[in-house]
């Protein structure tokens, strides 16, 4: 039971869980990253969808490496590490219900390919 059961929806027996919605109603999705590497085989992903600008920024700005959080990503477009200043977290979350934010925990940030992740500016396509 790591999750509260207000953003729980189960299944008619009861037992199976169906959707996890987060506190403004949006959607969440887990993953095991599909960019991990044998480095880092115990990577994994957490996505929050329609979250307003305030929680958005909020997350952001938050120092989550003491949890394994590494890496955000802000709607495919924005990635960094965090915590991100809280004026680059003004100009990316977006003044409404539509920002969707993904965590990426237990990631070897030092590796070849999450520098590599790091360095793509994917707002403009290019490096």
């Amino acid at each position: 039971k790591i999750l509260p059961d207000e953003m729980i929806t189960l299944d008619s027996t009861g037992k199976k869980i169906t959707s996890i919605t987060n506190p403004f109603g949006g959607g969440v999705v887990l993953w095991a990253d599909h960019k991990a590497t044998e480095h880092d085989i115990q990577a994994f992903g957490i996505n929050l969808n329609d979250l307003p600008q305030e929680a958005c920024i909020e997350l952001v700005t938050h120092d989550w490496t003491n949890a394994g959080a590494y890496i955000i990503d802000l709607v495919g477009t924005y990635y960094e590490k965090v915590p991100v200043d809280l004026s680059i977290a003004t100009e990316v979350c977006e003044d409404d219900y539509e920002n969707e934010l993904s965590f990426y925990f237990d990631v070897d940030v030092n590796s070849e390919y999450w520098q590599d992740f790091l360095q793509y500016d994917y707002a403009h396509g290019g490096y």
